[in-house]
Formats: C-alpha cells, sequence, structure tokens
C-alpha cells in the first residue's frame, strides 16, 4: 500500500519501524513486531488482527 496524503504514520526510533497507521477514516491501525522489528502483524484498536506474516489477503 503506496503512502498518500491521505494516511498518516508514526515512526519508531529507526526509519523503517513504522508503529501505527491512521487511515482517510481516522481509523487507526497498528504493526505488531517481533524482536528483529520484523512486522508481523496489523491490528486495530480493537486487537482485531487484519494480516499476519504468511497470510495474504485474498487468499
Amino acid at each position: 500500500m503506496p503512502p498518500t496524503a491521505d494516511k498518516s504514520y508514526v515512526y519508531g526510533l529507526y526509519i523503517d519501524e513504522v508503529l501505527s497507521m491512521r487511515d482517510q477514516l481516522g481509523a487507526d491501525y497498528f504493526y505488531l513486531q517481533d524482536d528483529l522489528y520484523s512486522v508481523y502483524a496489523l491490528a486495530d484498536a480493537a486487537d482485531c488482527r487484519y494480516w499476519r506474516h504468511g497470510e495474504y489477503p485474498g487468499q
């Protein structure tokens, strides 16, 4: 998903450490990371998982 003006992102200490995203409707999503800062899931504020490593939308 390419970044657009309709979305905003919060970054951590590292250049590629994305912590959260707010979409154009104002919904917040959080990138869940392991000890090596690799993203393994995307969740909303209610901890509803939208994506996990190894699962791809549309499958």
